[in-house]
């Protein structure tokens, strides 16, 4: 007689970069520059041909680019293995996550770590700004359409139970 088959549970399976990811978030956001009493909640949308994925996220107003990046991976469960730019459109910016040698001379090219959110959320510079547009996978190009939602203050963490 055949013996019977047996029944395979397969278990969820985590991305094995995810835990690298959230990880370096919060070392990012343990060396921010200032603490901030401010938070920019901001709405994100991937879209992805006739559908789209949307996360509303509330994040210090003294983040770096390069943090608002880890979050963003995070949050879209991207794994972190492609690079990603930021792009604005009023002024013409791209924000780059390394220096790049053949980039080094354009003017409108600057480096995630060395602006916050606040350099561009409450800048005059970059007043009128619809959206900020984030690329992931460069070569792939799943772009993220960044907006400014509002400002709220950042509300002590509790958990309860």
């Amino acid at each position: 007689m055949p013996k019977a088959a047996k029944a395979h549970t397969h278990e969820a399976r985590t991305d094995p970069l995810a835990k690298p990811a959230k990880a370096a978030a919060k070392q990012d956001h343990a060396q921010s520059a200032a603490p901030s009493s401010t938070n920019y909640v901001i709405r994100a949308q991937l879209q992805a041909g006739t559908q789209s994925v949307t996360r509303t996220l509330s994040v210090p107003q003294s983040f770096t680019l390069r943090q608002l990046s880890r979050v963003l991976m995070v949050a879209f469960g991207w794994s972190g293995y492609h690079l990603s730019q930021f792009e604005l459109s009023k002024p013409e910016e791209l924000f780059l996550l390394e220096s790049v040698e053949e980039w080094e001379e354009e003017p409108y090219v600057k480096w995630m770590k060395d602006s916050t959110l606040r350099d561009i959320f409450d800048s005059a510079e970059y007043a009128g700004n619809e959206e900020i547009i984030w690329e992931y996978d460069l070569g792939a190009s799943w772009r993220h359409k960044i907006r400014l939602e509002r400002r709220e203050d950042k509300q002590p963490q509790s958990i309860t139970p």
